[in-house]
């Protein structure tokens, strides 16, 4: 798998130097990003194309990121890319709608999702009423479980102006959670669950991007 995505950096640029340190940060990073990628609010069927894309920025520009800052260009990277993915999604949506004439309904269907994918759906949709400022440090603290510490350094931010992003969106996103859980009735509430499990939830997709990374 590391292969795989080796060539077509290697393809992008003929003089990306240090493989071996291009395949270790794929191995590192790739299910760290490919999440924070989706929960930035890309579709799913778009994470991979958006994460290729920032390993091949990542490979050509390898020689002037500062040695130990490599993980902070990534996700300065991600939150780049995931923005301007999603201004795309959102034309395209609008587009969508314009020739529908009605927008299509994001209800998930209680006969085809399991809990585990509802509750997804669910925490997604009420992680979609962040902004990116904010989205960014909830992500990395609630879901990732980053310190902040570590996301102060990651996002190039101060540790107080962290902390108050976190505590903005913890407090939308707990606010909305409640709010579609009323109003997709007690099945939604019990499968929405806790704040706590968010990480599980969101975490579950790990096993599709991040399969067979170790052994690639």
């Amino acid at each position: 798998m590391v292969a795989e995505l080796l060539a077509p950096l290697h393809n992008a640029d003929e003089g990306v130097p240090r493989t071996a340190q291009l395949a270790q940060l794929l191995r590192d990073n790739y299910a760290f990003v490919w999440r924070c990628v989706r929960r930035f609010g890309v579709a799913e069927s778009d994470v991979d194309d958006i994460v290729q894309e920032i390993f091949m920025l990542v490979a050509q520009r390898l020689d002037r990121i500062e040695a130990g800052k490599e993980r902070s260009f990534i996700i300065g990277a991600a939150i780049r890319f995931s923005a301007n993915r999603r201004r795309a999604q959102r034309r395209q949506r609008e587009h969508q709608v314009e020739l529908d004439g009605e927008a299509p309904s994001s209800s998930p269907s209680a006969e085809d999702l399991v809990d585990q994918k509802r509750r997804r759906a669910l925490l997604d949709a009420a992680l979609e009423t962040l902004e990116l400022d904010l989205r960014a440090p909830f992500v990395l603290s609630e879901i990732e479980g980053l310190s902040r510490s570590e996301i102060a350094e990651l996002l190039g931010l101060p540790e107080g102006t962290v902390a108050t992003r976190v505590r903005a969106a913890r407090k939308r996103f707990e606010a909305k959670a409640q709010q579609l859980s009323r109003a997709r009735g007690p099945a939604a509430i019990e499968a929405t669950g806790a704040l706590e499990n968010a990480p599980l939830a969101f975490r579950s997709e790990e096993g599709v991007a991040g399969a067979g990374w170790a052994e690639g």
